[in-house]
């Protein structure tokens, strides 16, 4: 049974839901944007975790799409859900490069600078200069 017939299936289950945001990863991953979306925005859960990621696989989706402000703006819907020192420093950069393409560099830099001061051990921290600098110099 793959995870499509889990989905139909045992959808409104835990285990179907967690099916759902694999399958919406598989259609992300083959760029099957639109119908990755249906999926991460269906995805139902309680946990934080697995709904901030739902709500990041459906940025990538638009970010995919090149809808830059739309997929930044999900980027940090999911680093609000969230607090730790993994996945949020990743949404951040991830909202402020979508920013940055958007031509939004003032709210990318200021999103850059949110992130080195809250997660400065991050590797995302050590990055963000050069992203602040190529913002700041477009």
């Amino acid at each position: 049974m793959g995870l499509k017939s889990i989905v139909d299936n045992y959808g409104s289950t835990e285990s179907g839901e967690l099916a759902r945001l694999y399958l919406a990863n598989c259609y992300l991953s083959i760029g099957n944007y639109d119908e990755a979306l249906k999926h991460f925005n269906s995805f139902d859960s309680d946990n934080d975790l697995l709904s901030a990621s739902a709500i990041a696989g459906m940025a990538s989706c638009y970010e995919g799409k090149g809808e830059y402000k739309k997929a930044a703006s999900e980027f940090e819907k999911a680093a609000a859900m969230l607090s730790n020192q993994i996945n949020t420093p990743d949404y951040l950069n991830s909202a402020a490069i979508c920013y940055g393409k958007a031509g939004e560099k003032e709210k990318a830099v200021s999103i850059l600078k949110r992130l080195k001061k809250e997660y400065p051990k991050s590797s995302f921290a050590r990055e963000a200069d050069r992203y602040i600098s190529q913002f700041s110099i477009s």
